[in-house]
């Protein structure tokens, strides 16, 4: 394979999804690599509950708006990484021609339950559910560089 394709089809995938940073990588580092730092975590005494039926309701819809799926080409969470948000429940996820089948590690955000499909359009082969923290290598379960889709609830 040319390394202009491999580059090219990065780059589409690129579109697709927000790269992130590897589990354990520094604010620092993702500093140099042009990523945002995350938020502090919040203080549980500055937390305010929220009573209003309608306000919960909103608020869960805007954290399942966020959520998606942490993937990467090596297990053990290594390697070339992307993370799939937002991820439609209950729709299929059919991946780009450039993640098709060289997925190593595979782990949704809570609550997400996901499956995966080794055919395109969750077709073929699947195994699940996969909970958070995921999978950190998928040749323990037999799906090591098999993933063409998944979908999650």
């Amino acid at each position: 394979m040319k390394v202009s394709t491999v580059f090219s089809a990065f780059a589409a995938l690129a579109s697709l999804v927000t790269a992130a940073p590897a589990p354990g990588v520094s604010p620092v580092a993702n500093a140099a690599r042009g990523l945002e730092p995350s938020p502090p975590p919040l203080s549980y005494e500055k937390v305010t509950p929220i009573t209003d039926v309608d306000e919960v309701a909103a608020v869960k819809r805007e954290i399942e708006a966020r959520q998606g799926v942490y993937v990467t080409v090596h297990i053990y969470w290594g390697g070339t990484s992307a993370y799939i948000s937002p991820v439609n429940r209950g729709a299929c996820a059919d991946l780009v021609p450039a993640w098709k089948n060289v997925i190593s590690s595979f782990g949704p955000d809570s609550p997400l339950v996901c499956w995966i499909y080794d055919g395109d359009w969750c077709t073929g082969d699947w195994y699940g559910p996969i909970y958070n923290p995921g999978i950190a290598d998928l040749t323990t379960v037999g799906w090591n560089d098999r993933i063409n889709s998944f979908i999650c609830w």
